[in-house]
C-alpha cells in the first residue's frame, strides 16, 4: 500500500471512530505519515487534534498538535512561527519527560535555524537532539541527528567534520 493510500484508510478509520482518545491516536498517525512526504494538506488535522487536546485535556496530544503545526510553519517557510510552536512543545514535552517529543522538537528548532541559516543555533539544537535521541537509542533518529549535523558543517565548509558526523 502507498503512503497515500494508507493516509486514505486512516481518515477512513477517523471517520468511522467515535471514542475521543482514539480519534487524537488515528489523528497523530496521519500527521506522521502526511509529514513523512512532506504534505502540507494537514492544517485540519492539526486543529482536530489541538481541539481534542484541550477537550481531554491531554498535554500530550497538545504537545504534538504544536509539534506538527510547528512542521507545517516550517514547510510553508513561515520560520519564526514553526520556532515559537517548537518551543511551546519543547516545554510541553520536558514537562512530561517525553524524550521523543523533546528530541523531536529540537531536531525541528535546528531545521529553522539551518534554513536561516544561522548554523551555529542549528548546531546546538541538532546536539540537544542527538543527546536526546541516544538516550532511545532509535537508530533512524539517531542517523537523522548525524546526518543533520554534518550538512551543517558541510554548508560551514568543514568538510572533515561533515564526513565524520555522515560516517
Amino acid at each position: 500500500m502507498t503512503m497515500p493510500e494508507e493516509i486514505e484508510q486512516l481518515k477512513i478509520t477517523l471517520g468511522e471512530t467515535a471514542d475521543d482518545r482514539k480519534q487524537a491516536e488515528v489523528l497523530l498517525e496521519i500527521l506522521k505519515k502526511y509529514f513523512s512526504i512532506n504534505s502540507t494538506d494537514t492544517q485540519p488535522y492539526i486543529e482536530r487534534l489541538l481541539q481534542l487536546a484541550e477537550k481531554l485535556n491531554e498535554p500530550l496530544y497538545k504537545a504534538w498538535g504544536l509539534y506538527y503545526l510547528a512542521i507545517l510553519k516550517r514547510l510553508k517557510g513561515e520560520y519564526d512561527d514553526s520556532k515559537d510552536f517548537s518551543v511551546q512543545a519543547l516545554s510541553l514535552f520536558e514537562q512530561m519527560k517525553d524524550r521523543k517529543g523533546i528530541a523531536d522538537s529540537y531536531h525541528n528548532i535546528g531545521y529553522v535555524y539551518f534554513l536561516l541559516p544561522n548554523y551555529p543555533e542549528a548546531l546546538k539544537n541538532y546536539f540537544a537532539a542527538l543527546k536526546c535521541r541516544e538516550e532511545t537509542v532509535r537508530k533512524q533518529d539517531i542517523a537523522s541527528s548525524y546526518s543533520s549535523i554534518g550538512l551543517v558543517y558541510q554548508r560551514q565548509g568543514n568538510y572533515p567534520e561533515a564526513l565524520k558526523n555522515y560516517f
